[in-house]
């Protein structure tokens, strides 16, 4: 079973603010690539 959960990194959000070495400011979350989730993988046992 797959699952989509709420991406722990951004919150949903899809955007986050990283700060750089050369002080440029990312805007796409890292966690899920601006997805704003992450899939998992369930396993039922029976």
């Amino acid at each position: 079973m797959v699952k989509k959960e709420t991406c722990p990194v951004c919150k949903g959000n899809k955007i986050v603010k990283v700060e750089h070495a050369s002080g440029e400011s990312h805007r796409s979350c890292p966690g899920c690539n601006g997805a704003g989730y992450k899939v998992s993988i369930v396993h039922l046992s029976r």
